[in-house]
């Protein structure tokens, strides 16, 4: 596990904590002024790294890091042993989450340092106390020269004896060959997406409609071997079609995002992490739906040209049920000013298709009526 992945890891802990407010990595001459709705503030500066060697060899990876939670103080002072407390409690929670959570274990991550509290007063800032600690991270090093990005040496063949290797969640084997191959195991660091949905129409009446798709593998997936977790929505929070339970391959919880993570969309480029999964966020022209299908698959919008018109059941996935009767679409999706959009999916043995309607109801149409529609493209 890379550093940046560790400092998403203590990100992530620091949004989901309740008392959390702010989180910030950098040294502690650079940590600048934050507003005060971001206090407290979990503020983290990676330190040292070490590769320790012992009998299996460099088989785990150390780091070090200083984490600090500080707050604002009233200007008399009389709520500064408040913010001790809260302070040291908050970096227990943080300690406790790592030593104990099932999914820290699984990914091998541990605490191998004592936590030692110091007290800050007056932290860069007059009115900022809290505690502070310093933790040692120990996470699996790969020990295969497989798993790393080097080419093989050319020319290099030979037959060695079977060697047990890590990917830094399980152990497998690698076998010997007459021409040595590395046999790597799926990252552990690769995420089960959902299954892309598909509607079970027996048979296609239109090049690149849906069931052309099914039969070409557009719709196929491959998962990974060891999965970090299955994709999945968290129906606990409070936009639950929105939020992941747990982070995205950008380190968030957005369930939509844009081609970089974030949810600025100025490209109009839309990620949905739930089903790795791609859409152009602008509705097609209204057209009819043999014509929508060949001008998606003609597309080269955002510089790719894999684009398809989305089929019935894809287009359930993202219809927002908490907005039903007003919209079904989430409206970052933009120009869907009519109440239905056209979509790659037949009727079984009819030419009557089937639409979407934003009151989430499916209804048929004929091909040549002129509706909407929306692109996607597999990731």
């Amino acid at each position: 596990m890379t550093i940046e992945q560790i400092i998403l890891i203590f990100k992530d802990v620091a949004a989901r904590h309740k008392q959390v407010n702010g989180f910030k990595v950098a040294e502690d001459y650079n940590f600048g002024v934050m507003d005060d709705n971001d206090y407290p503030a979990l503020l983290l500066t990676p330190a040292n790294a070490n590769l320790p060697r012992d009998e299996n060899g460099f088989s785990m990876f150390t780091t070090d890091f200083e984490l600090k939670v500080v707050d604002l103080v009233n200007d008399d002072l009389d709520n500064k042993i408040h913010v001790f407390s809260d302070s040291i409690e908050i970096l227990k929670d943080i300690v406790n989450e790592f030593n104990t959570h099932e999914y820290y274990i699984d990914l091998g991550l541990d605490i191998i340092s004592d936590a030692s509290f110091s007290k800050l007063d007056g932290f860069t800032d007059s009115d900022l106390y809290g505690y502070g600690t310093e933790l040692t991270i120990a996470s699996p090093n790969k020990l295969s020269f497989c798993t790393a990005p080097i080419s093989n040496l050319s020319g290099f063949n030979f037959t060695p004896a079977a060697v047990t290797v890590t990917d830094g969640l399980v152990e497998h084997t690698l076998y010997p060959s007459d021409t040595y191959t590395c046999e790597v195991a799926a990252s552990p660091t690769e995420i089960a997406y959902q299954q892309i949905p598909f509607s079970n129409n027996p048979s296609s009446q239109n090049l690149y409609d849906e069931y052309w798709q099914f039969a070409n593998g557009i719709l196929s997936r491959t998962q990974p071997v060891y999965p970090t977790h299955v994709a999945e929505l968290d129906y606990d929070a409070v936009a639950p079609h929105y939020t992941l339970k747990n982070n995205n391959s950008d380190g968030n919880l957005n369930r939509f995002t844009d081609e970089n993570g974030l949810q600025v969309y100025s490209n109009s480029l839309i990620v949905d992490h739930l089903y790795n999964v791609m859409y152009w966020g602008v509705a097609m022209v209204e057209d009819t739906q043999p014509n929508q299908i060949a001008a998606a698959q003609a597309s080269t919008n955002g510089g790719y040209s894999d684009w398809y018109l989305a089929s019935m059941p894809l287009l359930q996935t993202i219809r927002d049920y908490t907005l039903i009767p007003q919209s079904s679409f989430p409206a970052i999706f933009t120009g869907l000013t009519e109440t239905t959009v056209h979509t790659s999916t037949y009727r079984p043995s009819s030419s009557n298709i089937m639409y979407v309607s934003n009151v989430g109801q499916v209804l048929q149409a004929t091909p040549t009526q002129l509706f909407l529609g929306i692109m996607w493209r597999k990731l």
